[in-house]
């Protein structure tokens, strides 16, 4: 499991080498082209967001739910974490 620090240097190293967000420096071929709306749609769009993603799901549904059954032995009699999903997914 990655630390905090590690993924926050692996976000940052993501910003770093792709191109959509600064044009002066990053891997070729990662660029957006277009008017400034279109650059600015596709910012939004692309293998960049997926750690992110990933990480966001590890945390949310598997530590946080952990963590919180370990340090305040909390039990799910009233469905909690079902609910919490539930949520979540509507969202």
């Amino acid at each position: 499991m990655l630390s905090v620090s590690e993924q926050l240097f692996l976000t940052l190293l993501m910003w770093l080498i792709s191109r959509k967000w600064h044009s002066g420096w990053g891997i070729a071929g990662t660029e957006v082209s277009g008017t400034e709306a279109e650059q600015k749609m596709e910012m939004g769009r692309g293998w960049e967001w997926w750690p992110g993603i990933f990480w966001q799901f590890v945390w949310a549904w598997f530590i946080a739910p952990y963590v919180l059954w370990k340090a305040r032995n909390i039990h799910d009699t009233h469905g909690w974490r079902v609910q919490t999903i539930g949520c979540a997914l509507a969202g």
